[in-house]
């Protein structure tokens, strides 16, 4: 099934997720009114909540904050 959510953060930026969820988040789709660095930090932010299964304790969430590599900035547009 394909769910969509979108936050209005506290200092104003926009960020939607779109993704397929069943059993795990499938084509998760991170967009907003952000950008990111380095370039490839959206690519493995998507990737980490990938895969996660639905109900898992701390969910996709706990897979983000066990990445390695660092957001260095997110800048609003």
């Amino acid at each position: 099934m394909e769910r969509q959510a979108s936050v209005k953060v506290p200092d104003g930026k926009l960020v939607s997720v779109r993704a397929t969820v069943d059993d795990r988040f499938q084509d998760v789709q991170i967009r907003g009114d952000f950008f990111l660095e380095p370039p490839e930090a959206l690519a493995d932010l998507e990737a980490a909540v990938e895969e996660t299964r639905r109900h898992a304790p701390g969910g996709p969430r706990r897979r983000v904050r066990r990445r390695r590599r660092p957001v260095h900035r997110v800048h609003g547009r």
